[in-house]
């Protein structure tokens, strides 16, 4: 609603006045929310990560940016911002913009990590998020791993491998070789293979 106002190009600012107040007001509440689960999260995310990359962890420094400078209340920060708000039709700071930043050595990981390193990172971070539905709701996440064995050598491999079977998670994995998955530290007693071809899923029976 407010950035439809903000869209009407001129307004008048005690008509966008009480959509700010709602806006200041939930955007309180989700902000604090992603406080409390970043501080659930975070301790199990490093421990995942040290378990997966025990080399390049501690290297690693993880940031919550609620989407505007958190040395500001949000308040003072659209007071400033009103006049480009007006000039860019939208709300250009706020909780829509919140992000966890992560930098490697002080520089952004995208710039610095190699790609297998930013897939050991991207399993660390979503499997700390189902560990964390666990514990809290007692609820098992659902895991689509595509093409596992790319960027990953054996070891690295059968370390996702086992967080995955402690989760106790159903898990989907695409692969071109099946024997990378009978050596990725699965019990192949419970692996069943299917051959996808045309749209069309076949069972075709144990990966052991």
């Amino acid at each position: 609603q407010r950035n439809s106002l903000l869209r009407r190009g001129k307004i008048d600012s005690e008509e966008l006045a009480p959509w700010t107040l709602e806006f200041l007001q939930a955007s309180h509440g989700v902000t604090t929310e992603r406080e409390r689960y970043f501080t659930l999260w975070y301790p199990v995310m490093r421990d995942m990560l040290e378990r997966l990359w025990p080399e390049g962890c501690a290297d690693l420094e993880f940031n919550f940016h609620p989407g505007w400078d958190g040395k500001y209340q949000l308040g003072e920060v659209l007071e400033r911002q009103a006049r480009r708000d007006r000039e860019q039709g939208y709300t250009t700071m706020g909780p829509q913009r919140a992000d966890v930043r992560i930098r490697h050595r002080g520089l952004p990981v995208g710039d610095v990590l190699s790609r297998g390193q930013l897939k050991l990172l991207s399993a660390a971070m979503r499997l700390a998020q189902a560990a964390v539905l666990d514990s809290n709701q007692g609820r098992h996440c659902v895991f689509l791993v595509d093409d596992l064995p790319s960027e990953l050598d054996e070891e690295r491999r059968a370390l996702l491998c086992s967080l995955l079977v402690e989760l106790r998670s159903q898990v989907f994995i695409t692969s071109v070789d099946k024997q990378s998955l009978v050596n990725s530290g699965f019990d192949s007693k419970q692996l069943s293979m299917f051959h996808v071809e045309h749209g069309s899923i076949t069972k075709t029976g144990q990966c052991g």
